[in-house]
């Protein structure tokens, strides 16, 4: 349980004896994870946690049909969607893409991990995990959908 306040505090108030585990989330920040074993505390402590501001590129995402090549229209592209039960990160987004297959320019953060998921009707899912570096702002980034 969590509480947290304007002032960039928040207090655990009940921890397991065991694995503890509490994500500290930011937007323009990347994630930040702090981990402690529940039976080495005794009481009261407080903890620093450092937080790295993150950059972002504009990326254009083209989703189009590995076979054929034509623009996937409605394709679903989205980024930092957790399936680890946590919500979704606040530095992630949604897009849906126009019938010329694109999503328009979007704000790439390079945030960890780095996990783009799309889907579209009648496609497998596409998931993977472009390498951030690797990407020029401004560019096109172009996206390979497989029939089901």
């Amino acid at each position: 349980d969590v509480c947290s306040s304007d002032l960039g505090k928040a207090a655990v108030d009940q921890v397991s004896g065991f694995r503890n585990r509490v994500t500290v989330c930011l937007v323009g920040y990347q994630d930040a994870v702090v981990t402690f074993d529940g039976r080495t505390i005794a009481g009261p402590r407080s903890i620093d946690v450092p937080m790295r501001r993150l950059r972002f590129k504009k990326v254009d995402f083209l989703v189009v049909d590995a076979k054929s090549k034509s623009p996937v229209p409605d394709a679903a592209v989205k980024l930092g969607e957790s399936r680890d039960g946590l919500p979704p990160n606040p530095n992630g987004w949604s897009r849906t893409s126009g019938k010329d297959g694109r999503t328009g320019p979007v704000q790439v953060p390079d945030m960890e991990p780095f996990l783009l998921s799309i889907t579209a009707a009648g496609y497998e899912e596409w998931r993977g995990a472009p390498v951030w570096r690797a990407l020029e702002d401004g560019q096109t980034k172009r996206i390979e959908l497989h029939r089901k």
